[in-house]
């Protein structure tokens, strides 16, 4: 049995002459008609979908580097962004019967090999074709890519498409429409066909072909001689013979670049193309630019002469930013909308329950992108323009309850629309709100009333940690990646050299890493500054302000410091490994095993720690914030019932609530500790002292 009747193996058997769809006559009559306009449907005859498959495929991605190159980053860069299935809350679901279905589409298949050939099918042909089987109970246990030059689409006078008919190695096999899934580029003139990027750019392609047989065919000298020698007096073919071996023999091979001494009556003209005439640089340039511009890919992004000539850092990052939101997004918008219909919807119920789409999160390409829309997001919350959950939208996280509210500066008074012309002077601020909770703060009952208010907000910080840790799973995850993808083309223990080259690597690793933490943590400061919100507010008796321009200014600043210290903390855990490898001569397995078990660390009691450490620092400093906003002069040092001996002996510590506790290089060895403390990381304005730390901050009026 065939690969294709395995398939097919529920279908109906291949179709025969005479059978319901006339095939022979019907196939026949289709060769020598061109594809209907306009009204398609008011005739069953097969429409061939392909175009010119085979000269795409023969003249341009096989012959030609610049549509080879361009097309293999389209392929790559869908093939490496994963679809995901997400509820109606956009939770991912991972472990949906969709998300394995694509992750495994068929036995002999992956998800990276699936996109793969469904870009480069499309690319081609302008359309290609999935066809779905089914297990016996109805349900869709397989996908398979259809080469779309074997597939024949049946119009129908009443549902537009009747099926279609797939053909290899002379046998037919119908399939029906709701077992097909199709993707294409729209045709304007044929409506059941699709337009190969590649037809457009055609005439381009066979031209750079052209210009590269040329040379190909002056560099072996069959198509015009190098010199021509012209001498004062006839010759026959005999001496003409004799001088041109001699002429080789004396100036050719390995005699190239002789001086040479013509006779009397002997001239010698060049009429060979020299290597910069050869280049065709103008043609080579305009060639490039339209066929890549037909295929939506940045020249500079493939290495194309007419993107190196402007080729900067800085370009290249804006030229990988515009291919993924000009050319990629828009590509997997079109597919994961014919999934959504033909896949999620008609066979897993999926219709507004589930969706699938295209998770770009990981892509380091948009991360200026996403920095400039979070930047956007987070101004126009702290102007009071969008609500909390307008913001929680454009930065990708889901809704929560109450959060359909704006958020006002304390300072701003709203003034009524009519007044507005009597009162064009803006309002003065208003003073900061008297403290409730600090008008009664003297007394020991109030002093432990106060701290044990502040100390609730841990039970915030336990419910927010879990969303911190499992953001630095993933961060730590992909960073392991990373590494391992550099580390990976090596096969053997490593030489200093190859040691230095990946330590070089790691520098670039290690700047990529820092761009993104910086992006994707500030989000999560601030959720956990907001998590705890309310707490902060009832210690000192006003509303929490989110939008206040100091939290704002916090979170950008400790984003900047906290994706450094992590990126070069993973960096240096890296290099730290491969020098004891060469010190102590591990084999490459013992030095990958090492690297796993250490991204295993940083997956489990790192991320853990980064996480609990983090999150207590973003909502202590969100509470020091309040209180400077809100006129408190003092800030009080509450440790935790269960501190260690350091935390334990800063309980009740005053100081303003500007100045801090500890500088950077500082000393700390308090009666009980084992060993002095130095204070390394940063100025230590409140909690945590160290990591795990689980101190916080109280509101003291005075002293």
């Amino acid at each position: 049995m065939g690969l294709f009747d395995r398939i097919l193996r529920r279908k109906a058997a291949p179709i025969q002459r005479g059978e319901r769809w006339r095939m022979g006559e019907l196939e026949t009559a289709a060769m020598n008609t061109k594809p209907p306009i306009l009204n398609p449907w008011l005739t069953t005859t097969p429409i061939y979908p392909t175009g010119d498959y085979f000269v795409y495929s023969t003249q341009g991605f096989e012959r030609n580097e610049l549509v080879y190159a361009g097309m293999r980053r389209i392929m790559d860069a869908v093939a490496m962004t994963p679809l995901r299935i997400y509820d109606a809350h956009g939770n991912p679901i991972d472990n949906h019967p969709a998300r394995k279905l694509l992750e495994r589409p068929n036995p002999f298949m992956g998800e990276h090999l699936l996109w793969e050939m469904t870009v480069l099918y499309l690319y081609l042909a302008g359309q290609m074709f999935w066809v779905k089987v089914h297990a016996r109970g109805g349900a869709v246990v397989e996908l398979w890519p259809l080469r779309p030059d074997r597939v024949r689409i049946l119009p129908s006078n009443t549902e537009y498409i009747a099926g279609y008919i797939y053909e290899i190695g002379g046998r037919q096999f119908p399939l029906d429409r709701a077992d097909v899934i199709e993707f294409k580029f729209t045709h304007p003139i044929y409506e059941y066909l699709g337009l190969s990027p590649l037809q457009a750019a055609l005439r381009r392609i066979a031209i750079d072909n052209e210009a590269a047989d040329f040379t190909k065919v002056i560099f072996q000298n069959l198509a015009i001689p190098g010199v021509a020698i012209e001498t004062q007096q006839a010759i026959d073919q005999a001496v003409a013979d004799r001088l041109t071996t001699k002429w080789m023999n004396r100036f050719g091979g390995a005699n190239r670049g002789k001086p040479m001494f013509m006779q009397a009556g002997m001239k010698v003209t060049r009429v060979a193309l020299t290597m910069q005439e050869l280049a065709f640089p103008e043609l080579d340039a305009a060639n490039q630019t339209r066929v890549l511009m037909a295929l939506g890919v940045p020249p500079i992004l493939v290495g194309a002469t007419a993107g190196l000539d402007a080729s900067t850092y800085s370009n290249y990052e804006q030229a990988r930013a515009s291919f993924y939101e000009d050319t990629i997004q828009p590509l997997q918008a079109r597919i994961d909308d014919r999934i959504n219909h033909d896949l999620i919807e008609a066979d897993f119920d999926g219709a507004g329950k589930i969706e699938a789409r295209f998770d770009t999160s990981e892509v380091a390409a948009l991360r200026l992108v996403r920095q400039q829309r979070h930047d956007a997001a987070l101004k126009a919350l702290a102007a009071g323009a969008i609500t909390l959950n307008d913001y929680r939208a454009r930065i990708g996280e889901r809704a929560v309850a109450g959060g359909d509210i704006y958020l006002r500066p304390i300072n701003l008074v709203a003034v009524p629309a009519a007044n507005a012309a009597e009162n064009p002077a803006a309002p003065a601020p208003a003073k900061p709100p008297e403290s409730k909770a600090l008008a009664n703060a003297s007394g020991a009952q109030n002093v432990e009333a106060a701290k044990k208010l502040a100390l609730s907000r841990l039970a915030r910080v336990d419910a927010f940690r879990p969303k911190f840790e499992a953001w630095a799973r993933g961060e730590f995850r992909r960073e392991g990646r990373d590494v391992m993808r550099v580390f990976d083309y090596q096969t053997k223990a490593l030489t200093k050299d190859q040691a230095a080259a990946i330590v070089a690597e790691l520098a670039a690793l290690e700047a990529q890493w820092r761009r993104e933490i910086e992006e994707s943590s500030a989000p999560l400061i601030f959720g956990a500054m907001e998590n705890a919100g309310d707490t902060i507010g009832a210690e000192i008796g006003i509303d929490f302000d989110l939008s206040n321009q100091g939290l704002i200014d916090f979170v950008r600043g400790y984003a900047f410091k906290f994706a450094q210290k992590l990126s070069a903390t993973s960096a240096q855990d890296v290099k730290d490994l491969i020098l004891k490898s060469l010190e102590e001569g591990w084999s490459h397995k013992e030095l990958r095993d090492a690297l796993a078990e250490k991204f295993s660390e940083w997956e489990t009691s790192r991320a853990e720690m980064v996480a609990h450490t983090e999150t207590m620092r973003a909502v202590n400093a969100a509470a020091v914030e309040s209180y400077r906003r809100a006129g408190v002069k003092y800030k009080v040092w509450v440790a935790d019932p269960d501190a260690c001996p350091y935390c334990a002996a800063m309980d009740g510590t005053v100081v303003g609530v500007d100045d801090d506790y500890f500088k950077v290089g500082d000393t700390y060895h308090p009666n009980g500790a084992e060993r002095p403390m130095t204070i390394s990381y940063e100025d230590v304005a409140g909690p945590p002292l160290h990591p795990n730390c689980r101190c916080v901050t109280r509101a003291e009026a005075g002293v």
